[in-house]
């Protein structure tokens, strides 16, 4: 196959440039001794005297250090004497490369020694005996074989038992050279560079794989099976795929044609041990076919060799035992050595080699094998349905404090309900007065499983409201859920199913509304829709969700409108579940609605975990709600908003969601989500409700806050304000938002920004405080904009400009969603604010500008309405105040021709297009389809769709890789190790509080602890602790969390220190002044230096990562 070649060529390279230095140097290991029975502490067979090879094993450090050329590089003499001493930037550098050789080939070891092995055990195998385990690594025979002691039947056996994998020829030929020829030069330089911890010496003797002074980790191998992968595939695979896959090419395309039907079975059953399952296992997990081994003793060793040597053959890979050198043994010589006679044959080529599969037949076969997974969970979820419906009936009968229903109830639901983590608070099921309950569950169900299973479908057939617990907060943190009502039957008209989630006769509010449930309904094709603020854009997300059996994820991009969106769903009575990768558990799949927001869908858990959920039950669509912010916020949330085609993990429908989306936007979405023949729904955006008010002139911001109290002031008697009206007032800058807080009594609701920072449950605080009416309104930054639902909201207030049309619209939004008068007011100065974002004509930038200061063009004669200014930029049509009606507020500028013209200023032209007439036809719910029937039919509408956007996340990481090579190449190197050490050629892993080389430790912390990243548009945001910024996608460092200091930092060591002696020790501080043409005139300039964006590096800090590599570890 391509990939293993390709990476066979990379291994080939790193060890005879990078870890050999083009020396010739090599050690032949053929007809290699093993004495099998040895438990000796440190033996191996690359390390047993009688081999002939075993005096290879000094033989590179001896040519290493009798080259000069190389020599130098890794010892320099001491000034003044003539004493040798160790290079340790050089050292490093070299066991890098040997960490990158090392990694690679326990990569092909992983996927080519036969069925997979787990990455935890194959990362803490040993190359020899130490005083506590064995070896894993054996010479026998011809073959080298890492054999395996885990398996998971052994709590069944009582014994573990021993799984032997043959290595091929390239694998076991390079696995010695490794450990004959570079880890005996290895182990000297760790001696050296980490002379603090004899262990990592010895690491690199016993382990049989090494990182860079430590063992390697199996998320690191995972991490680089993905980064491999992209390059050959155009897609990360991940180690569970790779296992679906080579479990499915191993029984399905390489049969045994060449051995008897009874060593046929037993070679399946050799394969699946070789797995760690047993066959039946193996069977039950990847849907093969019934027949059922219950497993076989004592095999003998050579069959698992042979295994390992068929699946070796398959793959076109040079199998074990040929006695061939590395060189000899790459694949590009497979044919030629196959022609030979070397690698033999059954008389058919013994079944049908993997690399000739296309990819069409590999693609149908999983797609075979996820269906037939599919069916055995779907059957134990229904299973889980019932019992799930039992539990909840349990409860209210005790809440309730009767016994009636408990009389139906079977035993397992008393046992979940006792041992579950989350018992109802009420309940203490301890109690005598639950002594006579309990004895009602003393007899268990006398219907049949089938029967139950029956009935719970029906009960789901007829109501698709169930149980509404959600696992994000607890019961104390949420409102009371409101129970769903009487149910109705499934097939009833959608407007039924509106009508009775929210409780009240009502009707579709917009044709448009009624449109796009049926789009989404028939799961055929994309949508954007398109309609204005107040209209119920989240109920054409939820409708659907209750009359399908299939599941829903809603992306959602905001703190706020997530709590919203939660809040309406409880209201509801919808169940949900939110997912929280920090735990596992936050989605199961067993509701239909899975919320989500881009932030958390960056962790690597959420499309495993959806995968996993997918193959249960299947995810057939994904809404993203506030689509506007992909192209508006963009900027400074890059790792979440980024590569939005991507977002579609598997064939589902793609739903986009906003109010303010222009015509060039819609198509720019169109693109950026990779879109399949969406059906565009779009509605005017205008609201009659709305009077906007545009203010200007001021000197200011002192000035505008005075002009907003005085306003307020005034417009409360105008609009008759009552108990539950509040206020609104947005700022841009921190300083003018504390002005106005304080001048009208208010707080302040704003993301954490810095040092202005507001935490999420203080934020949920602030706004309760404010919908409870204990404050008369609310400051806010754009933390608080779309989504934000509280209906009584008489005035927003800008003050100061906003970014963006698009921004201001959905600010001003907020106001009068009760369907009563509210104003939407700016407040500007003469300069409007510039921005230089490519995306601006998306944003409406300049017609925000135009809309409040007029256009510069003395020839545009276009209206200064603003009404017209909103239609024409986001609708395609403008639309003066005049051209609608009655009951239609005006906008400032049209509001002096409404007080001269009164009784003919209305044309009532608009109307019609606001509200287009409509008859409403009936709409039910589709007919239920087997899962097997909506997966091919997703597949086959929205697969392209899911390769196109793949495709284009895949160059968009290649490029990011691209761009991330330099800091890559000095972290690596880095690791955890102190910066300050590392300068003075020392590698020790202890942070600077504990470093002797600082040169003012004492002081250190009015640099370290002084330096405060606030939000100053850096293009990617900077860990607070370790200073090193994501670089895109979180590549350099992962997700930040709140509260958990450095240990989510993988260099945390590095520029603490550094920042410190930089400052600190005059010589350093005068070389790096010098190298970034800057002069500090005080400790203050320095630190605010240090916080600046880069328009290359994106901060500082960056910056000096790639100067610290470029001077100490590449000179």
């Amino acid at each position: 196959m391509i990939f293993f070649n390709t990476i066979e060529k990379k291994v080939v390279r790193l060890l005879e440039d990078d870890v050999l230095r083009g020396l010739d140097c090599y050690a032949n290991t053929k007809n290699a001794a093993d004495n099998l029975q040895s438990t000796d502490k440190g033996y191996s067979f690359l390390a047993d005297s009688s081999n002939d090879f075993y005096q290879s094993r000094l033989s590179l450090g001896a040519q290493l250090l009798d080259n000069d050329r190389v020599k130098a590089r890794f010892f320099h003499v001491i000034p003044g004497t003539t004493e040798l001493t160790l290079n340790v930037k050089e050292a490093l550098n070299w066991l890098q490369k040997l960490a990158e050789c090392e990694a690679l080939l326990a990569l092909l070891i992983e996927m080519r020694s036969g069925s997979p092995i787990r990455l935890t055990e194959l990362m803490s195998t040993l190359a020899t005996n130490t005083r506590y385990r064995t070896r894993n690594l054996f010479a026998i025979g011809k073959h080298t074989v890492l054999v395996r002691q885990y398996n998971k039947t052994s709590n069944n056996d009582q014994a573990d038992r021993l799984i032997p994998h043959a290595l091929s020829s390239f694998d076991a030929d390079v696995l010695a050279q490794i450990h004959l020829l570079a880890r005996p030069f290895a182990s000297f330089l760790a001696s050296k560079v980490f002379s603090g911890d004899p262990e990592v010496a010895r690491m690199y003797v016993e382990r049989l794989f090494m990182d860079i002074g430590k063992a390697f980790t199996s998320r690191k191998l995972s991490d680089l099976m993905g980064k491999e992968t992209l390059l050959v595939f155009l897609f990360r695979m991940t180690i569970s795929m790779w296992r679906h896959i080579a479990t499915a090419w191993r029984t399905k395309l390489c049969e045994p044609t060449d051995v008897d039907d009874e060593i046929s079975s037993l070679m399946k059953q050799v394969q699946a041990q070789q797995s760690g399952h047993s066959l039946a296992t193996e069977q039950r997990i990847y849907g093969l076919s019934p027949d059922v081994i219950e497993g076989i003793s004592d095999a003998n060793v050579q069959l698992y060799v042979q295994v390992s040597v068929e699946w070796q053959k398959r793959l076109q890979v040079v199998p074990g035992g040929l006695d061939l050198t590395y060189r000899e043994a790459m694949m590009d010589n497979f044919d030629s050595l196959v022609e030979a006679g070397v690698i033999k044959f059954g008389a058919d080529r013994g079944g049908k080699a993997i690399a000739g599969s296309s990819k069409d037949e590999t693609i149908q076969l999983l797609q075979q094998l996820v269906i037939k997974q599919s069916h055995t969970h779907e059957v134990l979820v229904g299973k889980l349905g019932v019992l799930h419906e039992e539990v909840t009936a349990l409860k209210k009968a005790l809440l309730n404090g009767t016994n009636r229903p408990l009389q139906r109830l079977g035993s397992s639901a008393v046992d979940t309900l006792v041992n579950s983590p989350h018992p109802p608070n009420s309940v203490n099921l301890a109690s005598s007065s639950t002594t006579h309950d309990r004895a009602a569950l003393d007899n268990p169900d006398p219907r049949s499983a089938a029967e139950v299973l029956q009935l719970s479908k029906r009960k789901r057939d007829e109501s698709p409201i169930q149980d509404t617990h959600t696992a994000t907060d607890s019961p104390a943190k949420r409102k009371t859920v409101n129970p769903p009502r009487r149910a109705i039957p499934r097939n009833s008209d959608m407007l039924e199913h509106l009508r009775h989630i929210l409780r009240r006769q009502v009707n579709w509010s917009h044709p448009g509304q009624q449109m796009a449930v049926e789009v989404l309904l028939k799961l055929q094709q994309d949508a954007l829709i398109i309609l204005r603020t107040g209209i119920g854009k989240s109920i054409i997300a939820i409708l659907p969700t209750l009359v399908e059996d299939w599941i829903t994820i809603i992306l959602i991009p905001l703190v706020v409108l997530m709590e919203d969106w939660k809040r309406r769903l409880e209201e509801m009575g919808v169940p949900f579940q939110e997912f929280n990768p920090h735990n596992p558990r936050s989605i199961t799949g067993s509701h239909n609605i899975i919320l989500l927001s881009p932030d958390k869908g960056t962790f690597d858990s959420w499309p495993h975990l959806i995968s996993e959920i997918n193959q249960i039950r299947p995810v057939v669509r994904l809404v993203v709600d506030e689509t506007h912010l992909w192209f508006t916020d963009n900027a400074f949330r890059q790792s979440a908003l980024s590569n939005p085609s991507a977002l579609r993990l598997f064939p589902m429908q793609v739903v986009l969601l906003s109010a303010t989306v222009s015509p060039a936007a819609e198509k720019w979405l169109t693109e950026q989500f990779a879109l399949v023949n969406p059906s565009v729904i779009r509605g005017l955006s205008h609201r009659a409700e709305l009077k906007i008010i545009v203010m200007t002139g001021y000197e200011s911001s002192d000035e505008m806050v005075d002009a907003l109290e005085a306003y307020l002031e005034r417009v409360k008697e105008e609009l008759e304000w009552g108990e539950k009206d509040r206020f609104i007032a947005y700022s841009n800058f921190h300083d003018v938002a504390k002005s106005i807080a304080d001048r009208c009594g208010v707080e302040i609701y704003q993301a954490k920004d810095g040092k202005n920072r507001v935490e999420h449950e203080k934020r949920r605080a602030i706004y309760g405080r404010f919908e409870r009416g204990e404050r008369p309104g609310l400051v806010a930054t754009t933390a608080l904009s779309a989504g934000t639902d509280y209906s009584h909201i008489r005035v927003t207030c800008h003050v100061g400009m906003p970014f963006d049309l698009v921004t201001f619209v959905q600010q001003a939004s907020r106001a009068g969603r009760d369907g009563k008068p509210a104003h939407c007011v700016i407040l500007a100065t003469q300069g409007p604010t510039s921005s230089k974002s490519h995306l601006n004509h998306l944003r409406g930038v300049q017609e925000l500008r135009n809309m409040v200061f007029g256009s510069r063009d003395r020839s545009d004669l276009t209206p200064r309405c603003a009404r017209w200014h909103i239609g024409n930029f986001l609708d395609g049509q403008g639309f003066t105040c005049r051209d609608f009606g009655p009951g239609w507020q005006v906008c400032s500028s049209c509001e002096p021709g409404l007080n001269e013209h009164s009784t003919n200023f209305y044309t009532g032209n608009a109307l019609a297009h606001v509200n287009p007439p409509y008859s409403y036809p009936s709409l039910t719910p589709p007919s239920r389809l087997p899962p097997e029937i909506i997966r091919q039919q997703l597949s086959e509408r929205f697969q392209k769709a899911v390769e196109t956007g793949q495709q284009v996340a895949t160059e968009a990481k290649q490029r990011q890789a691209v761009k991330n090579d330099p800091y890559d190449s000095v972290l690596l190197r880095v690791g955890r190790n102190c910066g300050v050490c590392l300068m003075r050629n020392v590698a020790v892993d202890h942070p600077h509080t504990k470093c002797p080389n600082l040169t003012d430790r004492q002081a250190s912390g009015d640099v370290i602890y002084k330096v405060r990243y606030a939000y100053r548009g850096y293009t990617h945001p900077p860990c607070y602790k370790c200073h090193i910024s994501s670089m895109g996608g979180n590549s350099l460092h992962g997700n930040y969390t709140t509260g958990e200091e450095t240990a989510t930092c993988k260099h945390p060591h590095l520029m603490k220190g550094l920042l410190a002696e930089i400052w600190f020790d005059p010589d350093l501080r005068e070389k790096v002044q010098k190298h970034f043409k800057v002069r500090w005139v005080d400790i203050v300039a320095y630190r605010a230096w240090v916080v600046e964006p880069d328009a290359v590096h994106s901060t500082k800090s960056m910056a000096l990562v790639i100067w610290f590599g470029e001077t100490y570890l590449d000179g």
